[in-house]
C-alpha cells in the first residue's frame, strides 16, 4: 500500500471514531505555468487563469473542495423511436477527493491524490497545452469507475449558451442538459401536443432537451468555455446557480478549458478542434431552394408558377425522387428508402434537369443511411436492402440478425458504415444515383438512430459509437462528393451531428419542427436552435420554412396555417439558406404556392434573401476561417448589453452578421412587438427611419405587420447599405 492510500485509510479510521464529517484538505501550491495559462491550488480550490487577464479566472473548482468524483454507474436506456430516456443507477460513489501531490514535468502538470471516502481509489487530474488550449485529463487507478465528474464554480449572473442545437431555451443556466444525439421528438414538452403524441407512442414526444445535435460544450457571458473531447454520453448539470457539474460516462474524461478575449474568439477556439464549415457555393447563396414533390408534371407546373412570380430560385429540392409511400394510416407520407430514381414518378428526367439548368436552377435530392425492402414497390430496378442483407452490410442485433428500426409504421435497416466495404458500396450509390443523375446537393437525413446495443463491424459498441455515427455519416457523404471531384459546388445538409460534424458537413438544418409558433418545437424553437448552435460551431444552419411536423386525419389536427408560413418566411430570409418544405402532410398545409398572398410573400422575401447575397459572402468566409455563425446571438457583438444576456422567448432577437438586427414576429396574432437596439445609430429596413440608441441601449415597441417584421441595420455599415440598395432595386422596400 502506498503512502497516499495509508493516509486515506487513517483519515477514515479517525472519522469513524469521532463521527466528524469528512472534508477534503487539498495541498496548497505555488503558481504553476503552462504557456500563458496559470494554475494554483489555494484555499482548497484550484484556480486557472490566463496571462492576458490575470484577474479573470476562467475555471475555479468547487468551493467545498469537492472538485471531482468517480462512480460505478449503470445506464438504463429506453428507446422510444430513437428518442431516449436514460436512467442512471449508481452503486458506488467516491465524492471526497483530496489533492495530495503535484508534479510538473514534460509539459504536463498533474494533481494526484485519493478519495478519502474510498480507501483504495486514487485519481489523477492532469493538464497540458494542445493547440495553445488547456487540455485536462481525469482518470482513476480503477478503470471500473465509469462515471467521472468535475465540479466547479459558477455565479448567479453567469449565463450559459451552446451545447449544440438546444431548442427551448436561449440561456441554459438552471437546466440539466443530456449530451446525446437523438430524435428530438414531436412536441418536446409542449403540453397539448406532447400529451397527444405520447398517448399514441409513449416517450416519442421527447423533452425540452432532446436534440438531433447536442455537443458537450458551452460559452458563458463571462467568457468562460469548456468542452469534452470524447464521444461518450455526458451530462451537464447547471441547476445550482453557484456550481457546474460535468458528468462523463467513461473511464477517462478528456476536455479543454478555453481562454478568449471575446465570445467570438471562444467560438474560434472551439472550432479549431471541431473543424470549420466551408463557405457555401455562390449558386446556393443567391436564391431560394424550393421543396417540391409529386413527379415531373406536378413539379414543372408549380415551378412555372413560382418563376412567373419573379422569384429568384437556386434549386428545386425533390425529396421524392425515389418514390413515395403512404404512412400512419393515411395521416402522413414518406419516401421509399431505396436510393435510385423512380422513373415512373419522374419520366423524362434528363430533359427535365437540362431545362432547369438552362434556367440556372439546380436539382437537389434526398438520402439517409436506412434501407427498406422494396419488393412491394413494384418498379424498383435494384433492391438495395436485399443487396445489403446479402453482403452483411447492416448493423446487427446481439444474435447476429439485422437490427430492425421502427420508423413511423414501418421498419428499416441501418447501413453499418464502420464496415469499410459497406461504406464504399454506399458511396458508390451516392456517386452513381445522386451525382450521376444531376443532383447538386441533397438532404443527408437521420444519423441519430444507432441503437445502444447494436453490434458493429469495427467491434465498437453502440453505446460508444452512438454519438459518433452522425459524424461518420457526414464524412461518408463528404468523401463521396470529393471522390466525384465536386467538393466546390455540391452541398448536402444534415440534421444530426456531434462535436466534429462541422469538419465534414457542408450545411445543417434544424430538423423537424412542428407547424406551430411555440418555443418547445415550433418557430420560436427554430430561432433558438440557430443561436445556440452558433455558439457550438454550427456556422451554416437553417430551418424548414413553415415547419415540418403536421399530424392530421381527414383534414383535422395540427397543420400549417397561412400566418405561420408568412412569419417563418420573414425570419428565414435573414438566415444562411432560404429553403421550403411541404411538410409531413403536404395536402393539409399551407404552401408557398397555395395562393397569391403566400406566393407574393415568399417571392418578396426570396428577393430580400438574394439582395443579401453579397453581404453574406464575407460572413461565409468568416465561417470557413474562424467558425463564426451566420446567424448570431446579439450578445456576440454586444456582450455588455444586459438586455441580451437573458432574452425571454417572447422578445428574443437575432443578428445576421454584425450589421442586421432582426426581431421576428413570433406570435400568431402579433402586429407589434418589443425591440431592443444596442448603442449606436440604427435604420429601420422598411421605412428608412433612423433611431439613435444611447449607451445602455433603447427598448421600445415597434410595429410588426405581416411583410414588415422589425429589422434594423447599422446606419454606418457600408455592407448593409449596399444590401439595402439592392433590396430597393428589387422593389421590396417602401
Amino acid at each position: 500500500m502506498n503512502k497516499n492510500i495509508m493516509l486515506s485509510s487513517a483519515v477514515l479510521v479517525m472519522v469513524s471514531l469521532t463521527g466528524c464529517k469528512m472534508e477534503p484538505n487539498h495541498i496548497d501550491t505555488e503558481v504553476l505555468s503552462l504557456g500563458s495559462y496559470k494554475l494554483q491550488v489555494t484555499e482548497n480550490q484550484l484556480h486557472i487563469w490566463h496571462d492576458d487577464e490575470p484577474e479573470h479566472f476562467i475555471w475555479v473548482s468547487a468551493q467545498d473542495g469537492r472538485l471531482l468524483s468517480a462512480s460505478h454507474t449503470d445506464l438504463g436506456i429506453k428507446d422510444s423511436r430513437s428518442t431516449y430516456t436514460i436512467r442512471e443507477k449508481t452503486t458506488e460513489r467516491c465524492v471526497i477527493p483530496e489533492i495530495q501531490a503535484v508534479e510538473s514535468a514534460s509539459g504536463r502538470i498533474s494533481f494526484t491524490g485519493a478519495f478519502i471516502d474510498c480507501s483504495t481509489t486514487e485519481f489523477n487530474l492532469s493538464f497540458q497545452l494542445v493547440d495553445d488550449q488547456l487540455q485536462f485529463n481525469l482518470t482513476t487507478n480503477d478503470a471500473t469507475y465509469n462515471h467521472l465528474a468535475l465540479n466547479y464554480e459558477s455565479y448567479p449572473d453567469e449565463h450559459f449558451y451552446g451545447f449544440g442545437e438546444q431548442f427551448s431555451y436561449l440561456d441554459l443556466k438552471g437546466k440539466e442538459i443530456p449530451i446525446l444525439t437523438q430524435e428530438q421528438g414531436i412536441g418536446r414538452g409542449e403540453p397539448l401536443l406532447s400529451t397527444a403524441v405520447n398517448l399514441y407512442s409513449p416517450g416519442s414526444s421527447g423533452t425540452t432537451f432532446t436534440s438531433y445535435y447536442a455537443v458537450p460544450q458551452y460559452i458563458t457571458n463571462q467568457r468562460r468555455s469548456l468542452y469534452l473531447e470524447g464521444v461518450e454520453y455526458s451530462r451537464f448539470d447547471l441547476k445550482d446557480e453557484n456550481q457546474v457539474n460535468v458528468n462523463h460516462f467513461g473511464s477517462e474524461m478528456v476536455g479543454r478549458i478555453l481562454y478568449g478575449s471575446s465570445m467570438l474568439n471562444l467560438i474560434e477556439g472551439f472550432t479549431q478542434f471541431t473543424g470549420r464549415m466551408k463557405a457555401l457555393p455562390d449558386w446556393l447563396n443567391e436564391g431560394a431552394i424550393i421543396g417540391l414533390q409529386g413527379g415531373t408534371e406536378q413539379v414543372q407546373s408549380v415551378w412555372q408558377q413560382i418563376r412567373d412570380a419573379g422569384t429568384p430560385v437556386a434549386a428545386l429540392w425533390l425529396q421524392d425522387w425515389v418514390g413515395k409511400r403512404t404512412t400512419l394510416g393515411g395521416a402522413g407520407s414518406q419516401l421509399w428508402w431505396n436510393w435510385e430514381l423512380d422513373e415512373d414518378r419522374y419520366p423524362g428526367w434528363p430533359s427535365f434537369v437540362a431545362d432547369l439548368q438552362n434556367n440556372n436552377v439546380r436539382v437537389m435530392g434526398y438520402i439517409n443511411p436506412f434501407l427498406v425492402d422494396v419488393t412491394e414497390k413494384g418498379n424498383a430496378r435494384r433492391n438495395l436492402y436485399q443487396e445489403a442483407l446479402d453482403n452483411d452490410f447492416l448493423i446487427k442485433q446481439s444474435d447476429g440478425t439485422p437490427y430492425p428500426i421502427l420508423i413511423t409504421d414501418f421498419a428499416a435497416g441501418i447501413v453499418d458504415i464502420t464496415n469499410n466495404t459497406a461504406r464504399e458500396w454506399l458511396k458508390d450509390i451516392i456517386k452513381g444515383n445522386l451525382i450521376g443523375n444531376g443532383f447538386s446537393g441533397w438532404m443527408a437525413d437521420f444519423g441519430e438512430a444507432l441503437p445502444f446495443d447494436a453490434e458493429l463491424s469495427n467491434g465498437e459498441s453502440g453505446l460508444t459509437m452512438h454519438n459518433q455515427y452522425p459524424v461518420e455519416w457526414a464524412k461518408l457523404n463528404a468523401e463521396a462528393v470529393a471522390e466525384a471531384g465536386r467538393s466546390d459546388d455540391i452541398t448536402f445538409f444534415m440534421r444530426s451531428g456531434f462535436t466534429k460534424s462541422p469538419m465534414y458537413s457542408t450545411l445543417f438544418w434544424l430538423g423537424d419542427q412542428a407547424t406551430t409558433f411555440d418555443h418547445y418545437d415550433g418557430l420560436k424553437s427554430a430561432v433558438i436552435g440557430l443561436m445556440n448552435g452558433g455558439f457550438s460551431g454550427i456556422s451554416l444552419n437553417h430551418s424548414d420554412i413553415g415547419g415540418y411536423t403536421s399530424l392530421t386525419m381527414y383534414g383535422i389536427g395540427l397543420k400549417r396555417s397561412e400566418t405561420l408560413l408568412m412569419r417563418w418566411i420573414e425570419a428565414n430570409a435573414f438566415s444562411a439558406v432560404y429553403r421550403t418544405h411541404e411538410g409531413l402532410a403536404p395536402e393539409a398545409n399551407k404552401q408557398v404556392y397555395s395562393n397569391e398572398t403566400t406566393l407574393g410573400q415568399f417571392s418578396k422575401f426570396a428577393k430580400v434573401y438574394a439582395a443579401l447575397a453579397e453581404y453574406r459572402k464575407p460572413l461565409l468566409m468568416e465561417a470557413e476561417q474562424k467558425g463564426y455563425p451566420i446567424v448570431r446571438h446579439p450578445i456576440l457583438h454586444y456582450p455588455n448589453d444586459d438586455y441580451f444576456t437573458a432574452m425571454d422567448v417572447k422578445v428574443f432577437q437575432f443578428m445576421l452578421g454584425p450589421d442586421f438586427m432582426v426581431a421576428p414576429a413570433l406570435e400568431f396574432s402579433t402586429t407589434q412587438r418589443e425591440v431592443h437596439l444596442p448603442q449606436g445609430r440604427w435604420t429601420h429596413l422598411w421605412n428608412g427611419e433612423e433611431t439613435v440608441a444611447p449607451a445602455d441601449g433603447l427598448t421600445f415597441v415597434a410595429n410588426a405587420p405581416i411583410g414588415q417584421p422589425p429589422v434594423y441595420y447599422r446606419s454606418d455599415s457600408d455592407a448593409a447599405l449596399e444590401a439595402v440598395r439592392k433590396m430597393s432595386l428589387a422593389g421590396v422596400l417602401d
